[in-house]
């Protein structure tokens, strides 16, 4: 009962780290929902992926993990279906998972 669990000091800094790049991503969001003065709720985008299956909701392609954070086409990246330009809330309702090409093609218009 209460028995504290031990790292060793590489597992807790590994933990740390990905603490850190979580809370990271999650207030990145948020700030721009709160600049758009929108309702916004701390979202993980990796959340946002794994509940997509790591799926395009617009084209349905497949957009590997691995290429988070870079320029390729297939790059999953945490769409506004509502844009935030447009009125569009930070809440789980209102965003995807989108690829990087239709991202881009979408823009910030309404479908």
């Amino acid at each position: 009962m209460g028995q504290k669990q031990m790292y060793c000091k590489y597992c807790a800094k590994q933990l740390a780290e990905k603490h850190r790049r979580k809370s990271g991503r999650i207030a990145k969001s948020r700030r721009r929902a709160r600049i758009r003065n929108t309702k916004n709720d701390p979202i993980d985008p990796f959340d946002v992926f794994d509940a997509a299956d790591w799926r395009c909701y617009l084209c349905g392609k497949s957009t590997p993990k691995s290429l988070r954070g870079t320029y390729d086409n297939r790059a999953p990246e945490l769409d506004h279906i509502k844009p935030l330009s447009k009125g569009g809330t930070h809440t789980m309702d209102n965003v995807a998972c989108c690829c990087r090409e239709c991202n881009r093609i979408k823009s910030d218009d309404l479908l």
